[in-house]
């Protein structure tokens, strides 16, 4: 990979704002998911919490791929982006580490089901 440029790393931040709101809509959906247990509505709540589980599996699977994208990006740097590079990486991370969350709970609400 060429030297990463503004414009791609302005890409990749519009990338990482649209996981974010994913991530956030996930951790909604999640919490809708936990509401319709409490009224009793099983059927629902497992149809819904089986597509988290593989929404949540998407997701881990674009975050990889941002995450090759930045250690290729951090490998052919050369320096002008290299403050940038280390801040997507540890919002990437952290992205990362909210989706696993988020899937660790859907699993345990999955297995909760009678």
């Amino acid at each position: 990979m060429a030297a990463p440029s503004v414009e791609w790393a302005t890409r990749m931040d519009a990338q990482m704002d649209s996981l974010d709101a994913s991530i956030d809509g996930l951790q909604a959906e999640l919490d809708r998911c936990i509401d319709a247990t409490a009224a009793q509505d099983e059927a629902e709540m497992q149809a819904a919490l089986e597509a988290l589980a593989e929404t949540c599996e998407e997701m881990a699977s674009t975050l990889a791929a941002v995450g090759e994208e930045l250690e290729s990006a951090a490998e052919s740097e050369e320096g002008d982006l290299t403050e940038w590079l280390n801040a997507a990486t540890a919002r990437r991370d952290a992205m990362e580490s909210s989706v696993e969350r988020i899937k660790g709970r859907v699993d345990e609400c999955l297995e909760d089901l009678p």
